[in-house]
């Protein structure tokens, strides 16, 4: 038995002379990729919500000043344009993937 072979056996390796398997369950580099794709809008999503929040608060605590109702409404615009942005990518990346046939 090899000494390192404990240590890479929670990376998902099954011996160190085999291949390394994927975590995600996929069984192609395509399917890893878009796997990866995925989780990536998943998180664009959530940054975008949690701006929109932050961009709401800021309007909420503006208390009348000027300048900071607008830096919450440039907040909320670009948070906004970044939901739409996200949307659009993904709605392209899933065309892609269904005319190429994956």
């Amino acid at each position: 038995m090899n000494i390192l072979q404990p240590l890479f056996s929670s990376l998902a390796i099954d011996k160190l002379e085999d291949k390394v398997t994927d975590p995600l369950g996929n069984k192609d580099l395509t399917g890893l990729i878009t796997s990866i794709v995925e989780y990536a809008f998943d998180l664009v999503g959530i940054i975008a919500v949690i701006m929109v929040i932050y961009g709401g608060f800021l309007y909420i605590t503006s208390a009348g000043d000027e300048t900071k109702a607008k830096q919450a409404t440039s907040t909320l615009t670009y948070a906004i344009i970044g939901i739409i942005v996200a949307f659009a990518a993904i709605i392209i990346v899933r065309s892609i993937k269904s005319a190429i046939g994956l």
